[in-house]
């Protein structure tokens, strides 16, 4: 499709070398059948949008896209698929926490929290976050050490939150509130 003299493609950075998934509405007859069957390029012309879909997403089709705008400089937009499997993230939990979600610590002393996911394909991000402020983020789990807790920790919520960064998408949430034996 060609838009003011301009041709509209779209690609997948395979390798560090793009292949051309189509051009304008057309797609790359040259793509492998179960590809091709998968691709389809909508577009409005009204909002200047041309949008790649891809059908029966599978691990393979993760990676990068690039739509390339021909004769521009500034004309290229990069996107990265991240498939994410059927081994859904199936639990995101704070240890050590009481069932009715209590964080037992002693004034003086340290306080160890662990956050953890269970499950994700691809490993899930996790983040602990501390009265909203994020004190760790790690793959599959995180730990932080509150050292010599204080009477300031005592009744701060804590949360464990287990996604995918890349995507801003955290569906999975555990939390806790800080509780202090004073001294």
């Amino acid at each position: 499709m060609v838009t003011g003299g301009k041709t509209i493609t779209w690609g997948k950075v395979i390798s560090g070398k793009q292949t051309t998934y189509s051009i304008g509405t057309t797609i790359n007859p040259n793509l492998p059948n179960e590809l091709k069957s998968r691709l389809h390029v909508t577009v409005d012309h009204t909002a200047g949008e041309y949008d790649l879909s891809i059908n029966d997403v599978r691990a393979s089709d993760e990676g990068t896209y690039q739509c390339a705008l021909s004769g521009t400089v500034d004309g290229v937009t990069t996107l990265t698929l991240i498939v994410i499997s059927n081994k859904h993230t199936n639990k995101c939990e704070l240890r050590k926490c009481w069932v009715d979600k209590k964080l037992n610590g002693i004034e003086g002393q340290n306080l160890i929290i662990r956050c953890s996911a269970v499950g994700g394909d691809p490993a899930p991000n996790v983040k602990l976050l501390i009265s909203d402020s994020v004190v760790a983020v790690s793959k599959q789990s995180v730990q932080n050490t509150l050292s010599s807790v204080n009477r300031s920790h005592d009744g701060q919520n804590v949360q464990c939150m287990a996604g995918y960064e890349e995507i801003h998408y955290y569906p999975l949430n555990d939390t806790a509130r800080i509780y202090l034996k004073c001294e």
